[in-house]
């Protein structure tokens, strides 16, 4: 799939995110008692058993219960609120006429962010997205006509780190968005290069460590088989 189809596709489905406190009706940061009161109160007054109701067509109570799935299982809240947290700190603050220093600190914020969340829970395709905000053509422009080298090679950096934080097809993507600014130094773009080859090793050694697991686990049931009917 063309990177630009690819990062359309992203961008549209960020633009999804649903406030799923206000849909129950709560503030943000309620508690699990305060969820579950919340949805039992609106599933009773729109489950799509009650046929009399005018206009319920059951899509109501498919959005509560989206809701109370997402904020009572700890990892989909936890990736839920990371995706708020990214769409409000940078799509909602990148106005065209952004400054390269109001990027580079954009960029700073999110890094640090990033840097206290559970990496294991990260969802390389939201992160993917939410760089496209701030790399689109105008802000990628807008660095470099700020004609300063030190604010461009911060700029790199910074995204080398958040960068690491991908899985390998969207670190080729973000490279591939960054280009105009990776070429300005080639350091930096052999950087990106050892990176992808180090992610892509990873993950091949985790998909061996869970086939290797798989079979030893089949060895070790074929085993207890064996010896019970011995």
């Amino acid at each position: 799939m063309p990177l630009r189809i690819r990062i359309m596709f992203f961008y549209i489905c960020s633009m999804a995110i649903k406030d799923h406190y206000h849909i129950l009706g709560i503030p943000p940061g309620s508690n699990t008692t305060q969820i579950k009161k919340a949805f039992r109160k609106l599933a009773l007054q729109y489950h799509p058993d009650k046929q009399n109701e005018i206009g319920n067509d059951g899509s109501k109570f498919i959005e509560i219960q989206e809701a109370y799935e997402t904020l009572t299982d700890s990892i989909k809240r936890e990736k839920y609120l990371y995706e708020c947290w990214l769409s409000q700190s940078m799509g909602n603050k990148m106005e065209s006429s952004l400054t390269a220093e109001g990027i580079l600190q954009i960029l700073i914020k999110t890094e640090q962010y990033l840097s206290q969340t559970d990496k294991f829970r990260l969802n390389s395709y939201a992160l993917f997205n939410q760089m496209t905000f701030i790399f689109g053509k105008s802000r990628i422009r807008t660095i470099i006509e700020s004609n300063n080298p030190d604010l461009i090679v911060s700029c790199n950096k910074i995204a080398i780190q958040i960068g690491s934080m991908l899985n390998s097809d969207c670190q080729i993507m973000f490279k591939d968005l960054l280009r105009e600014i990776t070429d300005y130094n080639k350091n930096i773009s052999n950087q990106w290069e050892s990176l992808i080859q180090k992610t892509k090793q990873k993950e091949k050694r985790e998909t061996l460590k869970t086939v290797l697991i798989l079979i030893a686990s089949l060895l070790i049931c074929l085993a207890f088989y064996l010896l019970s009917k011995s």
